[in-house]
């Protein structure tokens, strides 16, 4: 959710004098309530904080660049707009993944990508929920169950079990920590077939470290899952409108939707290696063919 603040003046409870306030709400009744708890009393005279203005520089950037926006967009979102494009951040958050987040109280724009998001929920998550959230990414990933939030897993307290062996491991800890979160969308090679003979590999998330062969044996030893796996998808054919990401329109100008939007883990792989096309072996037999020739032409 968004981050809001506002500010003006409240009566304190102990000194019954009026105090100037500053408080980080989702609404203003959310602010009031949270200031009366923390013992002050009414007249409670407070307002949002106008939003940061983006800078003229983010927004000749973002014009430059073809990024459409609100003509109202403020500074937050505007940044959140940039990332986006500047990291190739093009699909929605899962909405799993976005009530994961609110259940939580992470911060983040309404524009917030895929990657982005990842990378917020990991970062904010406390280590118990962290060791969970990992488990439950690699669990994703090798059992192919597209389920996004952790908290309504059926298999949630396997995950957290697993947690709670690995809360004093500082190996397991020190090697989960060395991941980002946008690396849990999948992990280790992937290959996937474009039209034509082209292919693409493309990895994840390592798998070679400490954490991961942990949790890896872990989920192996409870649902049976291979530890380990190269996914290889086919061609996929020319994608109709309702197969488009719905973070882009279809042109060239990029515009950002709602965040609810729902979308393929795998359509936001981006390629780290590219290799050529597939061998083609009659190619090579003829140009062996043609070598023999030319061998005995220059040897006659």
């Amino acid at each position: 959710m968004k981050p809001r603040y506002f500010e003006g003046t409240a009566l304190y409870s102990i000194t019954k004098r009026k105090r100037s306030v500053h408080i980080k709400a989702n609404s203003i009744e959310e602010a009031k309530e949270q200031l009366l708890i923390d013992g002050y009393l009414e007249p409670i005279n407070i307002e949002a904080v106008p939003l940061e203005v983006p800078s003229e520089r983010q927004l000749e950037y973002a014009r430059g660049v073809g990024i459409s926006f609100p003509d109202d967009i403020d500074g937050y979102d505007l940044s959140a707009l940039l990332s986006r494009y500047e990291k190739n951040d093009k699909y929605d958050p899962d909405p799993g993944l976005v009530d994961f987040a609110d259940a939580r109280n992470i911060e983040y724009s309404p524009y917030i990508g895929k990657k982005s998001m990842y990378n917020k929920v990991f970062d904010a998550l406390e280590l118990r929920d962290k060791i969970a959230f990992f488990t439950f990414c690699v669990y994703r990933y090798l059992s192919d169950d597209r389920h996004s939030n952790l908290d309504t897993s059926p298999l949630k307290e396997k995950f957290y079990s697993f947690a709670d062996s690995q809360l004093k491991n500082s190996s397991f800890i020190n090697s989960m920590n060395k991941y980002t979160g946008e690396s849990l969308r999948y992990f280790g090679k992937m290959v996937i077939e474009n039209e034509g003979d082209w292919e693409t590999e493309v990895y994840g998330g390592s798998t070679t470290t400490i954490a991961y062969k942990q949790t890896a044996e872990y989920l192996s030893s409870e649902f049976g899952l291979s530890k380990t796996k190269t996914a290889r998808l086919p061609a996929q054919k020319t994608s109709t409108p309702n197969d488009q990401p719905r973070s882009y329109a279809h042109s060239s100008t990029h515009h950002y939707s709602d965040h609810r939007a729902s979308s393929n883990d795998t359509d936001d792989i981006q390629s780290t290696h590219r290799y050529g096309k597939k061998v083609n072996w009659i190619g090579i037999a003829i140009l062996i063919i043609l070598c023999v020739i030319l061998i005995k032409v220059l040897m006659s």
